[in-house]
């Protein structure tokens, strides 16, 4: 499902369009690549505020295993701020998402062979780091995935992978990475800034006050 040249090239002329009439500024596609990291942070902390309330001797450590269940709230929070932006300087969602139908077997069949090198690629590296920060290899992921009751799992497992199609990736390169690439004249720049935010905003998935994680 490739994006298709002309078309790619038609929405990048519209961009700048918009651009040159003021509609677009620098400030929207900044606030839009830090802002999962802060909604990350500020889900986790009112989780965090109500595990204090009930007397949680560790309410930060209690709150960390709630973060597939808190980050669908800031998906969700993170759609609406993009519809928002979208809708004032005239664009939709939809323009971010138009797809060429003809490459789609083959587009499919690449994803899931980057999918499969990434996952092996990252599996060996993430051992060893785990066993050099804690002498366990497990340790890390430990930290990331812990139970939650039933329900949770269940309504995370549905609601996680719907609201983070649509609210990551379109923030991160549908909607910031072209905006700033046209506001500064440069894609490395662009490509740079919205990649950094988003292998910034896995620190606060979840957050823990351990520099080791």
């Amino acid at each position: 499902m490739t994006i298709a040249t002309d078309t790619r090239t038609a929405s990048l002329a519209i961009l700048s369009e918009r651009i040159s009439a003021g509609r677009i500024g620098w400030g929207a596609p900044l606030v839009m690549v830090a802002i999962r990291t802060l909604l990350f942070l500020a889900w986790q902390g009112g989780a965090a505020a109500l595990f204090a309330m009930t007397g949680a001797p560790h309410p930060l450590a209690a709150s960390a295993a709630w973060w597939p269940v808190t980050i669908v709230g800031a998906n969700l929070m993170t759609l609406a701020v993009l519809l928002r932006l979208l809708h004032r300087e005239g664009g939709r969602y939809r323009e971010m998402i138009r797809v060429d139908r003809t490459t789609s077997g083959r587009d499919l069949l690449a994803v899931l062979g980057v999918t499969l090198f990434a996952g092996v690629a990252a599996t060996m590296p993430g051992t060893l780091v785990s066993m050099a920060l804690w002498g366990d290899p497990m340790t890390g992921s430990e930290m990331v995935f812990r139970p939650v009751p039933l329900w949770a799992a269940a309504f995370a497992l549905v609601a996680f992978p719907v609201t983070i199609a649509l609210s990551e990736l379109p923030t991160y390169f549908g909607y910031a990475m072209p905006r700033l690439a046209l506001l500064s004249g440069r894609w490395w720049l662009a490509i740079l800034i919205t990649a950094g935010g988003l292998a910034v905003q896995h620190c606060a998935l979840p957050f823990l006050p351990d520099w080791r994680f």
